[in-house]
């Protein structure tokens, strides 16, 4: 094995160990790394550098992931009820439009996903709000998330389709689901999967730099 790939390989299970170890530890290993950048960066050796760099900003990108995931686990207790109702509810009324064969079920495929594919890291607003609820979220909220969702729908993006929803499908207990743009970091909006999943590539890209370097 090269000394390459043995470094690379060490790298990817320090990182797989600190993220499993939780939010704290990545801090901790975020500031270690910090400091070592502010100390020496002029006299590190560039492959080096890029390396750490990488590294950060991995664990910056894990740190940001485990947070909406906690978020989300927080809010997934919160609305439970009201989500299961509004799930039920939207359910019933998809299946009811297509039992009288109804031209145009837009509107309840839309309040179909909106039920299922609801932001978990969002405060979730009633698509069918008891009064106390429409005082708590004004329309425009839920406007909001309708024509986000619809996007989100004509793009396929959708974490459950209609065809899933039909078909008993769910996303883990342990999935962000959705992420709205407008409430998210840059580097997120386009990869709802932890930035570990993304290590090899880049640990891939900084062999091909070092290949380079020793040419």
């Amino acid at each position: 094995m090269s000394t390459k790939s043995f470094r690379s390989g060490n790298n990817r299970q320090d990182l797989e160990s600190i993220i499993n170890s939780g939010s704290n530890k990545i801090k901790r290993k975020i500031r270690d790394i910090e400091r070592l950048l502010a100390k020496k960066k002029d006299s590190l050796p560039d492959t080096i550098l890029i390396e750490k760099e990488r590294y950060l900003k991995t664990l910056h990108l894990e740190l940001k992931h485990n947070e909406l995931k906690q978020k989300a686990q927080k809010y997934s207790k919160k609305y439970h009820m009201i989500r299961f109702f509004e799930k039920k509810k939207a359910l019933k009324n998809y299946k009811k439009a297509i039992k009288q064969n109804k031209e145009d079920t837009k509107k309840e495929q839309l309040e179909l996903l909106y039920a299922y594919n609801f932001p978990k890291c969002e405060k979730y607003v009633a698509l069918y709000p008891s009064t106390e609820e429409k005082e708590s979220a004004p329309p425009k909220d839920r406007l909001f998330y309708l024509n986000a969702i619809e996007g989100h729908w004509k793009n396929k993006t959708l974490p459950l389709s209609i065809s899933d929803i039909m078909n008993g499908k769910k996303t883990g207990r342990d999935e962000i689901g959705l992420l709205i743009k407008e409430n998210i970091p840059e580097d997120l909006q386009n990869d709802n999967k932890p930035a570990a999943e993304n290590v090899e590539k880049s640990q891939e890209d900084e062999n091909s730099d070092e290949d380079d370097f020793f040419e």
